[in-house]
């Protein structure tokens, strides 16, 4: 074939338009379909009658490519050697149609979705600080000052400008990091406990994409400034001018943009460029900066200037940032009571500690940036660890500052031969040996409840607590989850390592004589079997929170379990929600203890009970022995105590649009009913008490209600509490919620640790997750619905055939 007659083919080839209309309808639903859309399955069908019929009424609009579309239709429907391929469409349509109704009619298990907008329109005006800001024109005085003054003297205005970011950096550091984190990621310390997640200030879509007047009202207003747009009302944002000042907002904003490196949208363009030339030039600054100016940048805030964990930060974080001055590090693989390795340090400030205020550099930080915080670490200490025996004196400049790199580098690493194979011999020849040597500070069944009484403390002076072995997600860095097909070895590797070493500066001890000659306190095998054990602790454990946002309720048949113990209890399934404490409204709590609650859910056709189980190292109810024996000096011991929080009747919609109220004690418009069970005392003697109470905002006092027909019980054993409240089903006439089959009902909860002096607004809570009574099932809905309408489509299509063949003939 000639060149030429093969362009020519290629010119004739086309789709042909039926094709062309289902090609561009699978294109569509793929589109709508995409996870991130995140749309419900009603309005994902409304989009696809509307595009089908806009694809249709395209093809219709012009004769022949009509003519062209329906061809192929009418080929199936009339020519007689198209029969199999007829019947095919005879019998799938209607099938298709009748699956299509089943989902549509069938009980659904999934969350409602709950569409918010993230960045609403601001209103005009604003009343915060006794004035009125129009936000059309708001600017920040900071920038406005700065700008005024590069006309006279950059060095004025430059420190105009430090002066706000010191003020924003203490103001950050002291009420914001704790969600929106150390590197501004939104992956603080109790962001996991927050559904929407703190905003991410590091994506360029975010504050980049903003005016700072925006900025200013979202911070100053907090979640219950967001407008209808923005519900449900799950953020957790403070409203911050009940807390801060004027000054203190703008500094944090200036602070904000500095940190990311953006700049703020600006409408006039003169003063954008000088915002944005400033900004080019600090970023590039900083992205060559090494050593002490980069500790300063990224490291001071938290550990201190002379490297002695006393940052503003400091005091408001348990743990407390790591104090470099004692050359003490708890995670390290160096054997005894040497120094960590290179390496050690290096997989802390690249990968950082979970579950702690010590982020993972390595998002922001080039790994030559990370090397060059190792000498500066050491120099904290380093006459008394790191220095060689024959250190020089030029190894600092004349300001005192460690050069470097005559230091010492350890190369030793503990020895982890002799890994006993994880099995059932193994586990419960640890668990002996676990009950002999570790069970008087982590407890008998390892959720670090301390059993001998003795109260524990770091060699800083600073209350410490045994690390709850059932509980892998919130451990430091030891826990390995990935890669899956190593984790579990690499993970029982580490907790050898752990045990053999022990936690410098912490009442862990080495469990490995560090002499030889010497006879190891816990034997080889032994320390194998014990690593062993404790990893087996968490198959039996509560499930990983953040598995579902679901509590689904089972159907029991007879009486409801009025106890923990109760075997009733394993038919419904445990959901474990993330705790975070409120760091929302005054007064504040900044060191929270307890981490997560796990929640059962049963029911019969009068009653509903939730069985609430929480790891509580201490029972904190004032006189009891051990707890009184073991209470920190700076807290008084308080009854613990838990909260189940629900909205009242009418004070929440699930469709079209989720609306919720606030989810700490809701609002006047949306009020909510709080089931409250206190463990009491036993000196002075006070029993354990039930109370319902109403709450209308977290700003109203509650309404105590009494007992009424609430049911509460708890125990404490083991290092944990398992407590059972129990209500009927009707709402009543309090305007309770009716716990109805097949409705999404929002939940929350909230828990008082006594032995962390909690009490009134002092506790942690959890965002609003769903409760759901399972549907009663309708077979003739469920069933009989989809086979009706099936059958009808298929008999629309016998007489659709039927008609086109008369046509043939």
């Amino acid at each position: 074939m000639s060149p030429k007659n093969m362009n020519n083919n290629k010119r004739g080839f086309r789709i042909p338009a039926f094709w062309q209309a289902v090609l561009v309808t699978v294109l569509i639903y793929f589109i709508f379909s995409y996870p991130a859309l995140m749309l419900p399955k009603t309005l994902l069908v409304q989009y696809m009658i509307i595009c089908v019929i806009g694809v249709l009424l395209y093809f219709s609009f012009d004769e022949s490519r009509w003519e062209e579309f329906k061809s192929p239709i009418l080929s199936v429907l009339r020519v007689p050697g198209m029969f199999p391929v007829r019947w095919f469409f005879m019998l799938a349509i209607p099938a298709l149609v009748a699956y299509t109704t089943y989902n549509f009619v069938k009980p659904s298990f999934e969350a409602p979705v709950e569409l918010r907008q993230t960045h609403p329109a601001p209103p005009s005006k604003l009343k915060v600080f006794n004035k009125t800001y129009d936000l059309t024109t708001l600017e920040n005085p900071v920038r406005v000052k700065m700008i005024e003054q590069l006309a006279n003297s950059e060095e004025e205005a430059m420190e105009t400008y430090n002066e706000a970011i010191l003020g924003g950096r203490e103001v950050y550091y002291q009420n914001c990091f704790y969600c929106h984190g150390d590197l501004m990621d939104g992956d603080g310390l109790f962001a996991d406990a927050f559904n929407p997640r703190p905003i991410n200030f590091q994506d360029v879509g975010t504050i980049a994409q903003l005016q700072e007047s925006f900025l200013f009202w979202r911070i100053a207003t907090g979640g219950p400034g967001l407008p209808k747009e923005g519900t449900p009302w799950k953020s957790a944002m403070p409203v911050w001018h009940e807390m801060l000042s004027e000054d203190d907002i703008w500094n944090v904003i200036t602070y904000l943009y500095d940190y990311v490196g953006q700049v703020p949208r600006m409408w006039d363009a003169d003063q954008s460029k000088i915002v944005t030339g400033l900004k080019d030039r600090i970023v590039k600054q900083r992205s060559s900066m090494m050593g002490k100016d980069l500790y300063d940048l990224r490291c001071l805030v938290c550990h201190g200037e002379e490297g002695t964990g006393d940052g503003v930060a400091a005091d408001m974080l348990y743990p407390r940032p790591r104090d470099f001055s004692l050359g003490l590090f708890k995670y390290k693989t160096s054997p005894g009571s040497l120094p960590p390795r290179d390496e050690d340090l290096m997989d802390t400030i690249r990968d950082g500690l979970h579950g702690t205020g010590m982020p993972g550099w390595k998002s922001i930080l080039t790994e030559e940036q990370m090397l060059s915080l190792l000498p500066v670490i050491k120099f904290f200490d380093y006459t008394a660890t790191w220095a060689p025996e024959e250190a020089e004196d030029e190894q600092f400049d004349e300001d005192g500052h460690f050069l470097g790199p005559d230091y010492v580098q350890i190369s030793e690493q503990e020895p982890t031969e002799g890994q006993i194979a994880y099995s059932e011999e193994s586990i419960n020849l640890g668990k002996a040996a676990f009950e002999k040597a570790c069970a008087e500070c982590h407890g008998d069944e390892g959720r670090g409840n301390i059993i001998s009484g003795k109260r524990l403390e770091d060699d800083w002076g600073y209350r410490i607590w045994p690390r709850d072995q059932t509980a892998p997600w919130t451990w430091r860095a030891t826990n390995v989850e990935e890669p899956l097909e190593t984790a579990q070895q690499q993970t029982i590797e580490n907790i050898y390592t752990r045990l053999s070493i022990g936690i410098l500066g912490t009442p862990m001890p080495a469990h490995r004589a560090v002499d030889e000659g010497n006879k190891d306190p816990v034997s080889l095998e032994d320390r194998w079997h014990i690593a062993n054990y404790v990893y087996s602790l968490r198959v039996d454990a509560a499930p990983y929170p953040g598995e579902t946002s679901v509590i689904n309720a089972v159907l029991l048949e007879g009486n409801l379990p009025e106890n923990g113990g109760d075997p009733a209890w394993q038919q419904a399934r445990p959901v474990s929600l993330r705790l975070a404490p409120n760091i929302i409204k005054e007064d504040r709590l900044f060191t929270p203890l307890s981490e997560a609650i796990t929640v059962r859910a049963l029911y019969n056709r009068d009653e509903i009970a939730f069985l609430l189980e929480l790891n509580d190292r201490t029972d904190s109810r004032p006189g009891e022995e051990t707890s009184e024996g073991i209470q920190d000096d700076q807290y008084e011991l308080m009854p613990d105590a838990f909260a189940i929080q629900f909205p009242k009747q009418g004070a929440f919609e699930t469709s079209p649009v989720v609306t919720k109220p606030l989810y700490r004690h809701g609002d006047k418009a949306h009020p909510t009913t709080i089931w409250y069970w206190n463990a009491g005392s036993i000196e002075p003697q006070a029993d354990p008490k039930a109370v319902l109470m109403d709450a209308a905002g977290p700003d109203a006092p509650l309404a105590h209600r009494g007992i009424e027909d609430l049911f509460a019980d708890g125990v404490w054993k083991h290092g944990r509490w398992q407590i059972v409240m129990k209500r009927s089903l009707a709402g009543g006439a309090s305007g309770d919620v009716n716990f109805e089959n097949g409705r999404y009902i929002p939940i929350s909860f909230a828990n008082w640790d006594g032995s962390n002096g909690e009490s009134g607004s002092k506790h942690t809570l959890t965002s609003w997750y769903w409760l759901l009574l399972p549907p009663e099932l309708d077979p003739l809905k469920v069933y009989g619905l989809p086979g009706g309408i099936g059958l009808f489509v298929f008999l629309l299509g016998m007489l659709l055939v039927r008609s086109q063949r008369r046509r043939t003939v």
